[in-house]
């Protein structure tokens, strides 16, 4: 199984795109997350040899805007995609998915979503006064698991011990935004010093911030992975 990054704020040379959001795709028919807008994922995926028309499923990590942007385009593009969204999203965005002629599955609890690759089930949470709905993707890889995160509002530790219980396995690889980009130093040092604990390898990106990725650097070593658009990561 491998995983390629289609849209994130680093990229691998000026030819990409890059910007604000997520979109990873894994293996070549399943897409979580879509970015800050579809003209950047078309264009990537261009110049990485992705055709479009071959995902089948799309999996939105949670509804705020950077993460779901180039849905849209996607879904006039390639009309055969189901989206699996968390139930508790907006009913407006869930009935704009329905009348592009999209599949909706509305995750509450873990679900498979193909062989190998599950939703953690949606996780909810109220941030600055707003309640989000937030499910991660895992990836089995024999004994042990890949998590991506989204945005990790949730908790990125929180996230981890809810997904080992779920599997009762440890994570092999965490990859994604784990929102430390506003917390302070000594918060994200012990998030670093805890997920070493927990993960074998880590690839912090999108909301994770800078001082939390430089933390993590130094601490994971060769442990530690870049995102960037236009890479490929296999399991």
């Amino acid at each position: 199984m491998r995983l390629r990054v289609l849209f994130d704020k680093e990229v691998m040379n000026q030819s990409f795109e890059g910007g604000w959001g997520v979109s990873y795709l894994v293996d070549d028919d399943l897409l979580f997350d879509t970015g800050e807008k579809f003209s950047y994922i078309e264009k990537n995926s261009k110049l990485m040899g992705i055709d479009l028309m071959k995902i089948t499923k799309v999996v939105i990590s949670h509804q705020h805007w950077d993460h779901i942007q180039g849905l849209n385009g996607l879904l006039e593009m390639n009309k055969g995609i189901t989206v699996y969204v968390c139930a508790h999203s907006n009913k407006n965005f869930k009935d704009r998915i329905l009348k592009q002629k999209a599949k909706l599955v509305e995750v509450k609890e873990k679900i498979n979503i193909k062989e190998g690759v599950y939703s953690s089930g949606e996780c909810l949470i109220s941030y600055k006064g707003e309640k989000i709905a937030e499910q991660s993707l895992i990836i089995e890889r024999g004994k042990d698991l890949v998590l991506l995160c989204g945005c990790a509002h949730f908790g990125v530790l929180n996230i981890i011990e809810k997904v080992r219980r779920s599997f009762n396995k440890d994570i092999y690889c965490l990859i994604g935004g784990f929102h430390l980009m506003d917390k302070e130093k000594r918060f994200i040092e012990y998030v670093v010093r805890e997920c070493r604990k927990a993960v074998k390898k880590i690839a912090p990106s999108h909301c994770t911030g800078f001082l939390g990725v430089s933390l993590f650097r130094e601490v994971f070593k060769e442990d530690f992975l870049e995102i960037k658009v236009g890479k490929e990561i296999g399991f």
